[in-house]
């Protein structure tokens, strides 16, 4: 079963932590706060959706590297940023870093609610992109260097002879490289190979080994 999306608090002041479990409840979210940096890296799971509402001052690690560390790997959790101290320069710095929203306390409970609202949806599209990635470098995975070559020329709009000449091999070759493309992705009709391609080049970018750059007659393929 899969957890609901949660509201991750990190503040040393008990007060604001009972504030924000008091709004997460109002919106029907489950809360879990925690009084330093440490704790809650320790306890995070980034398998759990949700989103993280963060003190830029905490005792043990600060707010904007924590803020580092959750985006240095993916899927990462969108950050409220809330200070007792503005700083223009550091709120700069979070948000060019990514976060959702930077507070002063004390806080307002419309704002947190339409930012944390906001954080949760974003959440939710960073992760259905993240798992269409994921997928996508699955999928690309099983095939071969020549295939992925290949996969390469469709996306480029390259026609059957084209691809022939760029592969050094028979049109008949490459005819059987979509097929067994087309099969080893779960694919029907030769229109959803080319969107693929499409998709891959777009969304995963080309890694092709060096060696497939200019691939060697496959004879075995042509008898």
């Amino acid at each position: 079963m899969t957890a609901e999306p949660t509201v991750f608090a990190v503040d040393p002041d008990g007060q604001v932590c009972y504030s924000i479990r008091r709004l997460a409840a109002m919106m029907n979210l489950p809360c879990e706060t925690y009084n330093s940096g440490t704790q809650f890296l320790d306890c995070y799971d980034r398998s759990r959706a949700g989103c993280l509402v963060l003190e830029v001052k905490i005792p043990d690690i600060a707010g904007l590297e924590m803020q580092k560390r959750l985006a240095s790997e993916e899927p990462s959790p969108p950050v409220i940023f809330l200070t007792g101290h503005a700083s223009v320069s550091i709120a700069v710095r979070a948000m060019r870093a990514g976060a959702v929203h930077f507070f002063e306390k004390p806080l307002r409970e419309d704002e947190l609610w339409d930012a944390i609202r906001e954080a949760m949806e974003l959440d939710q599209q960073r992760r259905c992109a993240w798992a269409q990635q994921q997928e996508l470098q699955r999928r690309l995975a099983q095939l071969t260097p020549k295939e992925l070559r290949v996969l390469e020329l469709i996306a480029e709009g390259k026609t059957k002879r084209s691809i022939a000449k760029e592969m050094d091999v028979g049109i008949r070759t490459t005819e059987i490289y979509k097929a067994r493309m087309m099969k080893k992705l779960g694919l029907t009709f030769p229109d959803q190979l080319v969107h693929f391609a499409i998709v891959a080049k777009n969304g995963h970018g080309w890694c092709v080994p060096a060696a497939a750059g200019r691939c060697a007659t496959d004879h075995s393929l042509e008898r």
